[in-house]
């Protein structure tokens, strides 16, 4: 067994590996079939590599129809799956499918909907949000296969989500200006790019990594994104423009690392990890920082600038729906401001 400790801190074990390292580098071999794996050591891709190859020899397939693993496989091969954006695919195969393999065998008429909440339970122990999205994933897998004749019953419809714990800071929460301001400040220039790409135009953390500078002409960006079928158009105001204008230009994208090679989404996420852990420990920031808050904070402030729910759903590219969490946030905030300007009367000598 193989302990590899990834570039976000993550360890994963790994059976029948062989890792030498040669002139300081690390090469991966499957120790039974010879093969050579060309990702990176220590990466997420090649830990998707090394599955996709082990799961693509003969023999190694144990999901039986009638199965949970074999409704999973045919779920994956369904138009459905194909169209979910590649980030969600790679979410529900690394945050679902892998956690749940130990039920590959298990058959589908034996999974109740007791069985869903004692999992439910089991990924709350690693966060709430994990928890629902496990049964939210597991809901919609079943959902797909009963009117295929694949299952008779959605085991997972039943099964109530958990509520945050209010007592715990709120995930991806907004960042402040002062915050915003110190990042920017103390990035270097190959992590500044991408954080500035999500600070002042609200993209994804993937989105923000694979930018093409094809995609910027005439002071506009125009592509699609990762997770949407339409194209956004955002011109970026002058802050953004100044960070790109220091970026290099050496390669098809926006974003490359201190070796000037496109970011992998893990090599990016330790480097940011450890400016941030700097950060906090200087008192610049406050705990709870992460790229994908800075949705949050385009949202906010498109919000609190007046700017309609329709058009903050656009730059975003979310619902109307859920850029109605911003309007509301930011109509609290004005009718709270005004109303507390009667409350100086209290305690006035008339």
């Amino acid at each position: 067994m193989t302990k590899m400790r990834l570039e976000d801190g993550t360890e994963v074990d790994i059976d029948g590996l062989h890792c030498p390292k040669v002139k300081g580098r690390r090469y991966v071999y499957d120790r039974k079939t010879k093969h050579r794996f060309s990702s990176d050591y220590g990466t997420w891709e090649l830990v998707e590599e090394i599955k996709r190859y082990r799961a693509s020899l003969p023999g190694q397939s144990c999901t039986r129809p009638g199965t949970w693993g074999g409704l999973v496989r045919a779920f994956k091969k369904s138009p459905e799956w194909r169209e979910l954006a590649p980030r969600t695919r790679k979410d529900y195969d690394t945050r679902v499918f892998d956690w749940l393999k130990r039920m590959d065998d298990v058959p589908l008429e034996a999974i109740t909907g007791p069985d869903i909440f004692k999992l439910r339970d089991a990924a709350a122990k690693k966060s709430t949000r994990r928890a629902n999205y496990v049964i939210q994933v597991m809901s919609r897998v079943f959902a797909w296969a009963m009117p295929r004749g694949l299952a008779r019953s959605n085991p997972a419809a039943g099964v109530s989500l958990l509520k945050r714990d209010k007592s715990k800071p709120r995930a991806n929460r907004p960042w402040t200006m002062a915050e915003c301001r110190a990042v920017l400040d103390a990035a270097p220039v190959h992590l500044k790019v991408p954080i500035a790409l999500s600070m002042f135009t609200g993209i994804r953390e993937a989105d923000a990594l694979r930018l093409r500078w094809d995609t910027y002409s005439d002071g506009q960006f125009n592509f699609r994104p990762n997770k949407n079928d339409y194209d956004l158009w955002i011109s970026p105001p002058p802050t953004l423009a100044a960070v790109l204008k220091t970026a290099p230009r050496n390669a098809l994208t926006m974003s490359v690392n201190s070796r000037g090679a496109q970011w992998t989404e893990s090599g990016f996420r330790a480097s940011w990890r450890k400016l941030r852990i700097k950060l906090e420990e200087g008192g610049k920031v406050e705990a709870g920082l992460t790229i994908h808050g800075l949705r949050h904070t385009v949202g906010n402030v498109l919000a609190d600038e007046g700017v309609s729910t329709e058009h903050i759903a656009k730059v975003l590219g979310i619902t109307e729906k859920a850029a109605k969490i911003y309007s509301d946030r930011a109509t609290r905030k004005k009718a709270t401001s005004a109303a507390v300007v009667h409350l100086d009367k209290i305690g006035r000598r008339t």
